[in-house]
């Protein structure tokens, strides 16, 4: 197993701290400045939260997020993938399998239901 530096750099401790001032800023200009249009305040908050996103973006956080994304889509790319046939094919199975499995409880549930009943005396 690969050990992971977790060590955080001066500049990416900025960059987090900047990003969270980033964020906090454009949600108390919304909220304070009320005469401003709606619109102007709601892109302030939109332009604010991709900034900060892009501050974070380019950590070494931000960079192992990109690498494990980029593996994640190679994995995806590799998987063999059922054709339409054979997917509904297993579809159909399990609906079949969850029907019988259902009828099987329900009859069991039954057989309980009977057996309280019976032994309290109320199945009359």
């Amino acid at each position: 197993m690969k050990q992971q530096n977790t060590a955080t750099s001066p500049v990416d401790k900025f960059r987090y701290i900047f990003s969270i001032a980033l964020l906090l800023a454009s949600l108390v200009v919304y909220y304070l400045l009320t005469d401003l249009d709606l619109a102007l305040r709601v892109l302030i908050v939109v332009a604010g939260v991709a900034i900060a996103v892009a501050g974070v973006w380019t950590t070494a956080f931000g960079s192992n997020t990109r690498k494990h994304l980029n593996d994640t889509q190679r994995e995806v790319r590799q998987v063999v993938w059922p054709t339409r046939e054979q997917a509904v094919r297993m579809t159909l199975i399990v609906f079949v399998a969850v029907f019988f499995v259902g009828l099987f409880l329900w009859l069991v549930d039954m057989f309980f239901l009977w057996g309280v009943q019976w032994l309290t005396g109320r199945g009359e």
